[in-house]
């Protein structure tokens, strides 16, 4: 008779699934609200089963091998399922609850999100809302949220990975504007204010560290360099933002977000660039209640502000 090949246990899997995601056993261990060293016992018990290591230990964390990047894919796709697969066992009046991780830049958490939540929260208590702010990119393919808010240039669709290995929803939220900015504490010390949102001779400017058309803002980025003074150079629109309202020079920020408060826009209502909003997850995670609900919250929010 042959050998038939033990099942793998799902806990270990899930074990798994949350270590390469946070790349720590603290981080796991809060994650799935158990100790470190169950966690540390159920890895130790995979490696043995496919007989191949998953992670280095190092003082650092956890680093991923390349046997371990090889599943974490299908890995999180089974998480995927089971909980898809529980929340319809429970019922479709199962109240959502669980960890949810949006990723976005810090401007939009900042400023359109976090002063909305509460009615979020009144409605679902037991959900947890992890923000992943910054101007690094986050994989959704590889779990690195259930959700995100990214920009895209107008008509050129929804913004897809090529190396994406499963199949992301994409919902456009809308448009937004970009402007030229300057800080009133700013303006104040200058020698001068400018005329308009190009007339930035003498001044100092927040900018892209490298060419970077993806960022909005680009068109100006490309008309004024070498014009002014490049106070501080930046990797996205979050710190560009930061170091705007901080007093450092003369930038590109969301007319949104900033209407009505300092710092001061230039060019009265010229508009620098424009970009296309969306909310994207992947297919099968949407469907599952605790993600579910909080896409429908930005949705409502979107939906609400641009009426």
């Amino acid at each position: 008779m042959q050998d038939v090949e033990p099942a793998l246990d799902w806990e270990n899997l899930r074990v798994f699934g949350a270590l390469h995601r946070h790349r720590s056993f603290a981080a796991a261990a809060r994650e799935l609200r158990v100790d470190a060293t169950t966690l540390s016992r159920r890895l130790t018990q995979l490696e043995d089963e496919l007989g191949v290591l998953l992670f280095q230990r190092t003082t650092l964390g956890l680093t991923p091998t390349e046997a371990a990047d090889a599943i974490a894919a299908s890995v999180q796709r089974i998480e995927r399922q089971v909980e898809l697969l529980r929340g319809e066992a429970a019922g479709k009046d199962a109240a959502p609850r669980g960890v949810v991780r949006l990723a976005a830049t810090a401007e939009l958490v900042d400023a359109f999100l976090i002063p909305r939540y509460a009615a979020l929260r009144a409605r679902h208590p037991e959900l947890e809302l992890q923000l992943i702010t910054g101007d690094r990119y986050v994989d959704l393919t590889r779990g690195e949220a259930d959700l995100a808010i990214r920009f895209q240039l107008p008509g050129r669709g929804v913004p897809a990975d090529p190396r994406a290995t499963i199949e992301v929803t994409a919902q456009r939220l809308g448009a937004i504007d970009f402007a030229v900015y300057a800080s009133a504490a700013y303006l104040k010390r200058a020698r001068r204010r400018p005329r308009d949102a190009h007339d930035v001779e003498g001044h100092d400017l927040v900018l892209p560290r490298a060419a970077a058309a993806y960022l909005p803002g680009s068109p100006w980025f490309a008309r004024v360099e070498g014009r002014g003074r490049a106070a501080l150079r930046v990797d996205g629109p979050g710190s560009m933002s930061a170091a705007v309202v901080g007093g450092l020079g003369i930038g590109v920020m969301p007319t949104m977000l900033v209407e009505g408060r300092d710092p001061v826009r230039l060019g009265a209502r010229e508009v620098v660039d424009t970009r296309e909003i969306w909310l994207l997850s992947p297919a099968d995670l949407a469907r599952v209640a605790r993600v579910r609900v909080v896409r429908d919250f930005i949705v409502e929010l979107a939906s609400a502000f641009r009426t």
